[in-house]
């Protein structure tokens, strides 16, 4: 496999690469006759989400942490949450503060992970890349990984001969930097040999990657996992669920139209319901996954008018505000959250008893709470009104129980964390996971909208919106192991 890179490996072949200066604001004038370069993110990227290679990867980054800074597994996740939000990858973390070996690193996370029991060859990946015109357009890849690992999974997936270069994050450098830095751009422009901006196409499953890319005026699409909810504020133009809708928003780029393919429909049942609780719909609808496996269908419930979509969504402040399309549901044993509710907000004693046993997670999850404006008055009533450890367990507890109360232990999905964020946004709440891995959740809960309810009902809605939000954070398994009406009722 021969790539053109900067600074390869001495068993590479390569050629050099033309320089460029590339402005630090991302401003360049387009020159017609540069080819552009479509720039492809490899992990969760050319491979689906599902393959677990991150989570694999993060118990060993986990492990990592524990063994060279002497940290408990709770405090090794911890600090690794926190280097992954501050710099975007752990490693960098690790070397500016614990002058860690970077290449040993990699050694013992990266390429210590068993791709070759997991990643197989894709045809339909390998069609999808044939079909783009490199007479119009140069391929390239674009990853936070170190070189070995990068022509690792491209070698695996058997798509290596297909791109003509690849920038990564070069641990063996004094000084390196990764996705989203702007020194990253802009070392992959300069060893591609593209000057414009307007030139460029992007495609990476990290939000802040898309985000980044976006702001330099690349044409960027950004890839959401089938489970993933979509972001209240889209990274970029284009959001899509599966590398074939490429075709959709770029066919500039391909040799054949969309047409020629046969799209098969996916069904999408929980995204359905957070819907209504996502402060803004998708920016771009996503075609269906051409690849996705047929799964039970579900009976759509009954469409909202766009008056009260809009309600329901972005509620206005008057007194008695729309009420989000979930309600407390009742507390397991023994911690009872909501024991000062009013008799007529328990369930009907003609409803079946709810079963009050603790189903536990693979793992504990850390919980977090972060305020954005203390002084709000949503801020405060959430403060007054709750116990924030007590109402995040309640919800864990009450979805774990009513939703894999018949399932064993291993199909409960391992969240490592939940964050909620109380902050002011329009709507009501959404969920999101991290690109970290996805076993590190956020809520989002809008103060705003705590503050426009009636005082009365304040905790109540409180308590009804994190049970309905934390089924976004353990839902990726549900489907096998609870009935569907249970789901929905959720």
């Amino acid at each position: 496999m021969d790539f053109n890179t900067a600074a390869p490996p001495q068993t590479m072949n390569y050629r050099s690469q033309p320089q460029h200066d590339s402005p630090r604001n991302g401003t360049t004038v387009a020159d017609e006759n540069e080819k552009p370069v479509f720039f492809f993110d490899i992990d969760n990227c050319l491979y689906p989400k599902s393959l677990d290679i991150h989570r694999m990867m993060g118990q060993l980054i986990d492990q990592f942490f524990q063994n060279h800074l002497s940290l408990s597994q709770e405090e090794a996740n911890e600090l690794h949450y926190r280097y992954y939000r501050e710099y975007g990858l752990a490693i960098e973390g690790l070397v500016r503060h614990h002058k860690v070996d970077a290449l040993e690193y990699n050694s013992k996370v990266d390429d210590a992970l068993p791709l070759e029991d997991v990643i197989k060859p894709s045809p339909e990946l390998r069609k999808l890349i044939e079909d783009i015109d490199t007479s119009k357009v140069r391929l390239w890849l674009f990853t936070n990984a170190y070189i070995t690992h990068g022509k690792r999974v491209v070698k695996l997936l058997q798509i290596d001969d297909l791109f003509e270069g690849i920038t990564y994050c070069d641990y063996g450098s004094d000084k390196f930097y990764c996705k989203p830095h702007v020194e990253m751009f802009e070392k992959a422009m300069a060893e591609a040999g593209i000057k414009s901006n307007e030139r460029c196409y992007f495609v990476d499953d990290s939000y802040i990657n898309c985000k980044a890319a976006e702001g330099r005026g690349w044409k960027t699409a950004h890839l959401l996992d089938e489970n993933d909810p979509a972001p209240a504020e889209p990274a970029s133009k284009y959001q899509i669920r599966s590398l074939q809708e490429l075709r959709k928003i770029f066919p500039e780029v391909f040799k054949s139209s969309l047409g020629m393919y046969t799209v098969a429909r996916r069904t999408r049942p929980l995204n359905a319901v957070d819907a209504t609780h996502r402060a803004q719909p998708p920016s771009t609808p996503s075609l269906p996954s051409l690849t996705s496996q047929a799964k039970p269908k579900i009976p759509s419930p009954p469409p909202m008018s766009p008056q009260k979509q809009y309600q329901t969504m972005s509620p206005t402040p008057t007194d008695t505000p729309p009420a989000p399309q979930s309600s407390a549901l009742p507390p397991s044993h023994p911690f009872n959250p909501d024991a000062n509710v009013s008799p007529s907000h328990t369930p009907s004693s003609t409803q079946p008893p709810i079963q009050s046993h603790k189903i536990k997670p693979p793992r504990t999850p850390l919980l977090r709470l972060e305020l954005r404006d203390l002084s709000t008055p949503g801020a405060q009533a959430f403060l007054r009104l709750t116990h924030a450890t007590h109402a995040l367990t309640h919800a864990v507890d009450t979805v774990l129980r009513l939703l894999y109360t018949h399932t064993p232990p291993s199909s409960i999905p391992g969240t490592r964390s939940i964050t909620l964020v109380l902050r002011e946004l329009d709507g009501v709440a959404y969920t999101t996971g991290l690109a970290l891995d996805d076993d590190h959740k956020e809520i989002h809960l809008s103060t705003s909208y705590i503050a426009h309810v009636p005082e009365a009902r304040q905790k109540e809605e409180i308590l009804g919106v994190l049970v309905h939000e934390m089924v976004h954070c353990w839902q990726h398994s549900w489907a096998q192991a609870a009935a569907l009406e249970e789901a929905w009722g959720l």
